[in-house]
């Protein structure tokens, strides 16, 4: 049932692709409130690929598209880009003519701009959204050094805080931020749609399918699943290996599934339609999240999406112990959480595919699934933000 209060609120944020927790909360708010929203996003320059985007801006009125147009693309260094990037938000937030009674700036910078248009009267409350953190943002120590007092900026003078894991928080006040100058702040972890999505039984599936979905980058370990595979060829019939994604680093596995003598592992490329998506990871055994172990990485400060369409599709999950997430999939039973480690991994697979325990796994996948769809996320942020 739609909320009928009136809302106006601005979103802004540079992004890799067009998804993500910024078009869910857009998406949820066009559908439960009725509301004018400016979307507004930057393309986030640390992929080489995003420079080839530019800035551009959805504006809906009364919970429908009136205007969007794209920017002028500008081939400028990047630091002068990021200011680019500033006075298109001033620009299209003053162009529209509204007032904004909520700003959603994902990442410091954004954040920024929504406490300098709070300062200007064109904003009421400022939400500071960090969905990930990094020690070494940028591997430039002086933009590292301007990016992290921007945060530290962010979270004294936000009016509300909303972070995916209590890590971040740790970070931030192991790192010298004062608590009692902090704003308010909300745990709003990555979520699903596990109320939308139709599962598949067990006799649909097949079992011996693991799968792979998202960025295909070094830092995502999918090494460890290849390397895994010879193996676990002897001792399981029909095993297979799809990956769905793309990235730099789809070259280097295509090669070394070759060198490895794999004819089992399917390099399905990004795949735009998530009812496609969907399909497959329904209709797969297993999902891997085999992050590299590294401290200093975003995964492990941030709360990542794949492990919850994972769950929502109903699929035991094989984690590595990076994201707290791991910790809990353990926990709840729903899948099985490892070291970096090739025997842990075939261990791990072998243990969630026997006929006694497969049932058992995926419907735990199943269950802690439920909890991350993301209505029940953003009902229960949203109603603790408003009250603020």
């Amino acid at each position: 049932m739609k909320n009928n209060k009136k809302i106006s609120v601005a979103i802004s944020l540079h992004e890799f692709y067009e998804a993500g927790s910024a078009y869910e909360l857009r998406d949820f708010l066009l559908k439960n409130y009725n509301t004018d929203i400016l979307f507004i996003s930057h393309p986030l320059l640390l992929r080489k690929e995003s420079y080839n985007f530019s800035s551009r801006y959805e504006y809906f009125k009364n919970n429908l598209l009136v205007k969007e147009n794209n920017a002028f693309h500008w081939f400028l260094p990047d630091i002068l880009l990021y200011i680019k990037d500033f006075l298109y938000t001033l620009k299209w937030t003053i162009f529209i003519g509204q007032k904004y009674d909520l700003f959603f700036g994902y990442n410091p910078l954004n954040a920024f701009f929504g406490i300098l248009l709070r300062k200007m009267g064109r904003v009421k409350k400022v939400i500071y959204y960090s969905i990930d953190y990094s020690p070494a943002r940028f591997k430039n120590r002086i933009l590292n050094y301007i990016y992290h007092a921007m945060e530290k900026f962010c979270c004294y003078h936000a009016n509300v805080i909303w972070i995916g894991t209590r890590r971040t928080q740790e970070m931030w006040l192991a790192s010298g931020f004062a608590q009692k100058k902090m704003k308010k702040i909300i745990i709003v972890p990555d979520g699903n749609h596990s109320l939308r999505i139709k599962q598949k039984k067990i006799l649909q599936i097949k079992k011996e399918n693991i799968v792979y979905l998202g960025g295909i980058y070094e830092k995502q370990g999918i090494d460890l699943a290849i390397e895994a595979l010879p193996g676990l060829n002897k001792l399981v019939k029909k095993l297979e290996f799809t990956i769905i994604g793309d990235g730099e680093y789809l070259e280097k596995l295509k090669e070394k599934a070759k060198s490895l003598g794999l004819n089992n592992v399917k390099f399905l490329g990004y795949i735009k339609d998530s009812s496609k998506v969907e399909d497959i990871l329904t209709g797969s055994g297993i999902a891997v999240a085999p992050y590299l172990p590294d401290k200093n990485s975003f995964t492990y400060y941030s709360d990542p999406g794949k492990p919850k369409w994972y769950l929502a599709c109903g699929l035991p999950v094989i984690i590595t112990k990076v994201p707290s997430i791991a910790f809990d999939i353990q926990k709840e039973k729903a899948g099985i959480a490892i070291d970096y480690d090739i025997k842990q991994f075939q261990d791990a697979v072998l243990t969630i595919l026997k006929k006694e325990n497969y049932e058992i796994y995926k419907n735990n996948a199943a269950r802690m699934g439920l909890k991350f769809d993301w209505s029940i996320i953003f009902k229960k942020a949203l109603s603790q933000t408003l009250i603020i």
